[in-house]
C-alpha cells in the first residue's frame, strides 16, 4: 500500500496554493496551454508570459500547481489499483523503500523550488526598495 504521507503532503501544497487559485483571471484550459508550450513547443517561458501578461514567478507557480495536480492524480490512481490476496502480488519491502524514496525526493524538489522562490521574490522587493 502507497504511503499516505505523499497524500497528505499534496493536499498541504494544494490547500496552500487555494487562495491564488481563487483570485486568477485565466481558465485552467489557458493555463495548462501555456504550460504546454512551453514543455513541448520549444518556447521559452519568458516568451509565454509575456503573451499572457503574466510574470515569471506566476508561471512558475502555474508549473508547481500543475506538478502537484499530476501527483494527486496519480496518488488516486495508485489508490485505486485493486489489492486482493488471490493473483496480484504485493511488492516487496525493496519496491515500498523505492517508491517511497522517489516521493521523498519530489517532495524535497518541490519544496527547495518554492524556498527558491521565495528567496528571489524577497531579493527584488529589497533591489526595488533600495532603487537599485
Amino acid at each position: 500500500m502507497l504511503d499516505f504521507t505523499l497524500y497528505q503532503t499534496v493536499c498541504v501544497f494544494l490547500n496552500r496554493y487555494v487562495l491564488f487559485m481563487a483570485k486568477q483571471k485565466f481558465t485552467l484550459q489557458q493555463i495548462q496551454s501555456a504550460i504546454y508550450q512551453v514543455r513541448y513547443e520549444n518556447k521559452t517561458a519568458k516568451q509565454v508570459c509575456r503573451e499572457l501578461g503574466i510574470t515569471e514567478a506566476t508561471f512558475s507557480n502555474w508549473k508547481k500547481l500543475q506538478e502537484i495536480k499530476d501527483l494527486r492524480e496519480e496518488v488516486a490512481r495508485l489508490k485505486a489499483l485493486p489489492v486482493t490476496r488471490g493473483d496480484l502480488e504485493y511488492p516487496d519491502q525493496e519496491e515500498m523503500d523505492l517508491l517511497k524514496t522517489v516521493s521523498d525526493i519530489i517532495v524535497d524538489i518541490i519544496l527547495r523550488e518554492d524556498e527558491k522562490d521565495k528567496e528571489n521574490m524577497s531579493e527584488q522587493k529589497i533591489q526595488k526598495r533600495d532603487g537599485s
